[in-house]
């Protein structure tokens, strides 16, 4: 062997053979050896040097790069290497809140819902706000939709709200209303009204729903009662159940004595608990009249907008509330109108012993 074969240095990583000891050192101080130590070390060939400059000078001309793709702007996460990066990218949470997006963004192309009233002056606004209804503002941005429906879209796709319990819900406008009030005149959390106090002003009020994720109602424990004008679980449940057991007719005539029968102010007229209307025997040839029903022919009516509302919030991912909750939630009712029919007969007591002549007490 000769002498310059044995005094000759390698590099077995990158596959080099030097004159000098001094050239191999400074090779082993090269970003291209370091790179190729890399791959070594992850079980790839090494490349020769013109590709790696060719690598090198397409990342020069791009920094931000890596700044871009280590930063998941759909989960809102940041990743300190590219690998970490990509194993987040095929994971199970990516995926799900890729497609969520998506479904959100082909609700909001195929509604066009929302109504953004275009720039104007303040008395302009003003007029439009007073001649919109409290349904249509939206209760975490006062944006103004179309109608009902087109608010409550608004409200879900946006805000994630949902309205508790709406196959069981008898008065939306009613229960939309009474939460606009709650929002809007008394400055108060729809989800922890009952564990803080009463912001400054309505914004204030629905910038903490909107950062806190409380654009939510509160519907459990000792806040059933106060909405349950709005639900009626009773009537839905028999509804649901589909059996003609005695023990069931029995249950329900016992619901039926925790109602009362009620006045109206002229004292013509006797509404029963069962929904029949007796009328005074003065008026005995009008009431002896069998008129015909009137069957509403509007095809948007209560019941078909309770169902398409149901059916767009499935499409969101929403659930039904279970059979076992919604019994539980009946026998709820049943207590509070129970208390209630109890309360009233107490101060009817209270007002007929205090009244001496029985005359009409409203004039007008």
């Amino acid at each position: 062997m000769s002498q310059n074969a044995t005094t000759r240095s390698t590099c077995t990583t990158c596959r080099l053979t030097f004159e000098s000891s001094q050239l191999q050192r400074a090779h082993h101080q090269s970003e291209w050896h370091l790179y190729n130590m890399r791959r070594k070390m992850a079980c790839l060939e090494p490349i020769p040097r013109e590709e790696f400059e060719r690598k090198a000078a397409e990342f020069r001309q791009t920094p931000m790069r890596l700044a871009e793709e280590h930063l998941c702007k759909l989960c809102n996460k940041r990743f300190h290497s590219f690998e970490s990066y990509g194993d987040h990218l095929q994971s199970k949470r990516h995926v799900e809140n890729a497609k969520i997006r998506k479904m959100k963004e082909t609700v909001q192309e195929n509604s066009n819902s929302v109504f953004t009233p275009p720039k104007m002056d303040l008395t302009k606004t003003a007029s439009v706000a007073k001649e919109a209804t409290v349904v249509q503002i939206c209760l975490f941005c006062s944006t103004i939709s179309r109608d009902l429906e087109r608010n409550l879209e608004h409200m879900s796709t946006e805000h994630g709200f949902f309205i508790p319990d709406v196959n069981y819900c008898i008065s939306l406008e009613g229960l939309l209303t009474y939460l606009h009030d709650k929002v809007a005149t008394h400055h108060l959390c729809l989800w922890c009204s009952d564990k803080s106090k009463a912001f400054q002003s309505l914004a204030a009020a629905q910038t903490h729903m909107r950062d806190k994720g409380h654009c939510k109602v509160f519907h459990y424990d000792n806040a059933i009662a106060e909405l349950t004008d709005f639900y009626d679980y009773r009537k839905k449940q028999e509804e649901d159940e589909d059996t003609d057991e005695q023990s069931d007719t029995d249950s329900d005539s016992d619901d039926s004595d925790l109602d009362f029968a009620v006045v109206d102010d002229a004292g013509y007229q006797l509404y029963l608990p069962s929904g029949a209307v007796a009328g005074h025997r003065s008026l005995f040839r009008y009431y002896r009249q069998n008129l015909r029903p009137l069957v509403s022919t509007n095809p948007s009516d209560s019941g078909q907008r309770i169902r398409r509302i149901v059916d767009r919030y499935k499409r969101l991912g929403w659930n039904a509330p279970s059979k076992a909750a919604v019994v539980v939630r009946a026998k709820d009712q049943k207590f509070i109108m129970r208390c209630r029919a109890k309360a009233h007969l107490r101060v009817g007591v209270k007002a007929n012993a205090l009244q001496r002549h029985y005359r009409k007490q409203v004039t007008y």
